[in-house]
């Protein structure tokens, strides 16, 4: 259909402007055309050039490695790194619940339309002892009990879901654990650092900054860079990024053996083919998937290509001869 109506729409768009007087040029000529200047900048530039440069997938050592960055007050990124500092409470919180949920910094940060496209406190309803809660005590948040209760995260209007119909229906549960790095420890923190109000909760960004406002993208990306300086080094600093926490557990969860549809699922992928930008496969699965190889049995080569030569044989037979040679 998509390539029916972009046809369609060559042959009308060449039609009127015809009528004008002016040539236009075929689809293909169009298309041709731009081959060609691509490849004149591969010459130029060097053969990997148009390579997508696409953030390394984070892993959840990493995160913890920050996570467990001394509290104290050390100067990391211009903020003494103390829970104290509401900016690097916020960030320690955010980074365990992000690799968690996968959103993207989108999701967190204000949007340019001043629309609330953000979590909000309001975003989050708490299971206690099976009893929903939307707003609940810091009495019953304490009271919380590993492997019993949670938190339930609703999906924020996006990039990809601007009007609240795709993925907002679909909630996340994250259950409390006694882990460390738990992400729902994370966001209990936050309710219990600073109480919201019921009619305040549907517009209180969940990771909000010292005013109240939502965060920005520059305070959140010097904040990441300079946890990542000082927790992994300086390679680290100038690879890894928020989206790195999306590209991280899609990652993680196909080494663990998740099925695709499941990671498409729990990451809010609507296409296979953001499925196959954003999951990597480790050196070691590629390693052990080329010596499973080795080991394969490949003797059902066609006849026809097996056995050269006028006297054929017959396909069962070739087969059976070829794997016999084996």
């Amino acid at each position: 259909d998509c390539l029916l109506s972009r046809g369609l729409g060559d042959v009308y768009k060449r039609q009127v402007f015809g009528r004008w007087g002016v040539k236009m040029p075929s689809y293909k000529a169009l298309v041709a055309e731009l081959n060609g200047l691509m490849r004149l900048y591969l010459m130029y530039h060097g053969p990997y050039s148009l390579m997508p440069k696409r953030a390394e997938p984070m892993r959840w050592g990493m995160v913890i490695k920050m996570d467990r960055l001394p509290l104290d007050g050390r100067i990391i990124g211009g903020y003494a790194w103390d829970d104290s500092v509401h900016r690097v409470f916020t960030f320690r919180r955010l980074s365990r619940f992000l690799f968690r949920t996968a959103f993207r910094l989108g999701e967190i940060c204000g949007h340019a339309s001043g629309e609330i496209m953000y979590l909000t406190r309001s975003s989050v309803v708490w299971r206690i002892n099976g009893i929903l809660h939307s707003n609940p005590s810091r009495a019953l948040l304490r009271s919380m009990v590993p492997g019993r209760d949670g938190c339930l995260v609703t999906p924020p209007r996006s990039k990809p879901d601007q009007w609240g119909e795709t993925h907002c229906p679909f909630t996340i549960f994250i259950g409390l654990s006694a882990r460390e790095g738990d992400p729902c420890d994370a966001i209990r923190d936050i309710e219990l650092r600073e109480a919201c109000p019921d009619d305040e909760r549907e517009t209180t960004p969940l990771f909000a900054d010292e005013d109240g406002s939502p965060l920005t993208h520059s305070i959140l990306d010097a904040l990441l860079k300079a946890a990542l300086l000082h927790a992994c080094g300086e390679a680290a600093a100038k690879i890894y990024t928020w989206h790195s926490y999306r590209s991280g557990l899609a990652t993680a969860l196909h080494a663990a053996g998740v099925p695709d549809a499941v990671i498409m699922l729990m990451c809010r992928w609507m296409c296979e083919a953001s499925l196959h930008v954003y999951r990597r496969s480790g050196a070691v699965a590629h390693e052990a998937n080329f010596w499973a190889a080795t080991r394969a049995d490949v003797s059902n080569i066609q006849a026809a290509k097996s056995v050269s030569g006028a006297h054929r044989r017959p396909p069962i037979t070739a087969c059976l001869l070829y794997t016999s040679d084996a």
